[in-house]
């Protein structure tokens, strides 16, 4: 007979503020090093696009749920919006955005066709914010059509990723 003793109770996930998930949610200690590695500072716009990714709203309720659990309602401004339609909210800041690469979320060809008009967004709409897309599909940057500032290497699980950076420049179409 072999006895288990539970000596961590629930996931780490479920001890935090995240009780309600999607379906490919970042791990928060992966998403604060990443944060970490944008050196955002408070009082600093702060965009992620594509937190939740989804099209019905359900994502967006889990959310709100999740803000209202942590006591953090009114702190957080939350939207649903088409990625490709967002404006910066402010002059300058920082954009993070986990994009789906194909291996839980998105089709390989709609990501092609996903990742040049992100680019064209970037560039016609956040001049002055520094962007920071995180994904495992190395062909991103050549389809993004960007020119990248900073590559730096991490991991998703067992998943090897990348953390690009973009530095947009204001009043230009061009990084």
């Amino acid at each position: 007979m072999t006895l288990y003793v539970d000596t961590s109770g629930d996931a780490l996930f479920k001890r935090g503020v995240r009780q309600y998930t999607n379906v490919a949610p970042l791990r928060e200690n992966l998403a604060a090093g990443i944060l970490l590695l944008t050196g955002w500072q408070p009082g600093v716009p702060l965009l992620d696009p594509m937190c939740g990714s989804d099209l019905y709203g359900d994502e967006l309720k889990a959310a709100h749920l999740n803000l209202e659990n942590a006591g953090l309602r009114g702190a957080v401004t939350l939207n649903q919006a088409n990625v490709l339609e967002i404006s910066a909210p402010a002059d300058h800041g920082v954009l993070v955005a986990n994009l789906p690469y194909g291996e839980r979320m998105g089709d390989l060809e709609e990501l092609q066709e996903l990742y040049p008009k992100l680019g064209d967004v970037l560039k016609k709409k956040f001049g002055g914010w520094n962007a920071y897309l995180f994904t495992s599909d190395l062909r991103m940057p050549k389809f993004i059509r960007l020119s990248v500032s900073r590559r730096t290497l991490l991991f998703n699980g067992a998943i090897e990723c990348r953390l690009f950076e973009y530095k947009m420049v204001a009043g230009s179409n061009r990084t």
